[in-house]
């Protein structure tokens, strides 16, 4: 482990000692780190890092120190609200707002079926809530239009593991960073957005150890700073950098034959495919020195181990999908994966999206079954007793097909689960004059420019309030423990 000792960061306010401290992991990224909520008079009043957890060793990063303080807010939601007459939110007990709820349902799925009906979730909930709208919306409701804000990153990842490995799994783990000769950190400026990572990995350096760090990113990031090589590219031309790299190490053939031709498929059409990515074509498309590029070609093609990983820079860049397979392909060539220090590890912005995936609230099926694999629909379709064809096979319509089907009165009711899609959706303008069409669900525990657009509000419990899974980054399942109960309504 990369950790020599532990530090426990602490962040509380409270007159006196508190009364418990409550087991729990933070709810902020995805890197999943260690925590105890602290609780007095019944109330979270504080944070402080697990020194025993293998994440992070108790430590914290600035977001997950201060997150608690959410829960205390004065405007959270403490009660539901209905749209009335007037087109104004007001309160109402739960009663009838479920009775609402259950009524447009059913008038709907009477009226148009059940891909009338539409579940948008989110990347901060339970593995338990996961898994319940997979079985309510896909085996209940028998809907095919499941998604979730995920969409706008780690879609990505699941995708680009599907298609190079069959499955939505990690192939790389923290484990592995604390090894590894080599990380390259692609689009994913950690300094900034992972921080107790970054440490994990600077903490190596400042020990004289390795790993080589090569940066990946049009801007000069702190991270970008702490690098070897800093590759600052011209913004959409990740696959370009991809290609010329590949290109250069089939060129001076630093491949595992032997692992090529035991353990892949597809490597003469991949060679071919990359035949034309020269140092000249590949620096005139990327703006990056030949210099530069034969240097990270040979660093990559010689390593003996690498770990490579993914975010926003390559997820929300032109290509993306195809960025992250030409990431696994070279993995693939150079045979480091499946041992240890070495993998693609396509990371997360929000604390729990992979769990989403892996218990088929959005794209895969529970336990990354693939929603493309007939056989894993029958087994699916066996242990939830429903009809194979209710369940769907290929990956689900996405949010931006639901704003078309509300666009043309395709879709009578849009359940939305902890997300604000009126600021997070490419052209909300559009999205907002769909939303308006369709009769609208929110699950939040504040107002929200969603809400503006909700029919139902529905007030949550949040981090803290209830008990269940989460699962990081790396696939580790942390429990999340109730510190206080939710606020009465």
């Amino acid at each position: 482990m990369a950790w020599e000792n532990e530090r426990i960061d602490i962040n509380v306010y409270s007159q006196g000692e508190v009364d418990r401290w409550v087991y729990s992991t933070c709810n902020i990224c995805s890197v999943g780190c260690g925590c105890y909520i602290a609780v007095k008079d019944n109330k979270i009043v504080g944070i402080k890092g697990n020194g025993e957890h293998p994440v992070n060793r108790g430590r914290l990063g600035p977001k997950g120190e201060n997150q608690w303080y959410a829960n205390n807010s004065p405007d959270r939601l403490l009660t539901p609200l209905i749209r009335n007459a007037s087109d104004n939110l007001v309160p109402t007990t739960w009663d009838t707002a479920m009775d609402l709820f259950v009524e447009k349902s059913r008038e709907v799925l009477r009226t148009l079926g059940p891909d009338g009906i539409a579940i948008y979730s989110t990347g901060q909930g339970f593995l338990e809530d996961y898994y319940t709208i997979a079985k309510i919306g896909r085996a209940g409701l028998c809907s095919h239009l499941l998604d979730a804000n995920t969409r706008l990153c780690t879609a990505t990842t699941q995708w680009a593991l599907l298609e190079s490995f069959g499955a939505d799994g990690s192939p790389a783990g923290y484990q592995d960073i604390d090894e590894t000769d080599t990380i390259m950190l692609f689009g994913h400026n950690i300094a900034e957005t992972g921080t107790v990572l970054f440490e994990r990995i600077m903490s190596r350096r400042l020990r004289g150890e390795k790993p080589f760090l090569i940066v990946v990113d049009p801007r000069r990031t702190l991270t970008a700073d702490a690098a070897d090589i800093h590759l600052q590219l011209i913004p959409g031309t990740n696959l370009a950098l991809l290609h010329g790299i590949m290109h250069r190490i089939l060129r001076n053939d630093w491949i595992d034959k032997s692992f090529v031709a035991n353990h892949t498929v597809g490597f003469d059409e991949m060679a071919k495919s990359v035949e034309p990515w020269n140092l000249d074509l590949t620096a005139q498309v990327t703006g990056l020195p030949k210099e530069q590029i034969a240097s990270v070609a040979e660093q990559l093609g010689k390593t003996p181990s690498l770990v490579s990983t993914t975010l926003q820079g390559a997820f929300q860049s032109a290509d993306a999908t195809s960025t992250c397979i030409a990431i696994n392909n070279l993995h693939l060539v150079r045979g480091l994966i499946g041992r240890p220090g070495s993998g693609p590890f396509h990371m997360a912005g929000q604390p729990s999206s992979s769990t989403n995936r892996t218990v088929g609230g959005v794209g895969s099926y529970p336990a990354n079954r693939n929603p493309s694999n007939p056989k894993h629909i029958q087994e699916m379709a066996e242990l939830w007793n429903v009809n194979p064809s209710h369940l769907e096979i290929g990956p689900e319509k996405d949010i931006e097909h639901m704003i078309y089907l509300m666009e043309s009165g395709q879709l009578g009711l849009f359940w939305n689960i902890h997300t604000n899609p009126m600021v997070s959706l490419p052209n909300r303008l559009r999205a907002r004059k769909a939303f308006e069409k369709t009769f609208v669900v929110v699950q939040d525990a504040f107002l929200t420019e969603t809400t503006e657009v909700a029919d139902i509000v529905l007030p949550t419990a949040m981090w803290g309030e209830k008990e269940g899974l989460m699962e990081n980054a790396d696939r580790t399942l942390n429990l999340c423990e109730i510190a206080v109960p939710p606020l009465p309504e």
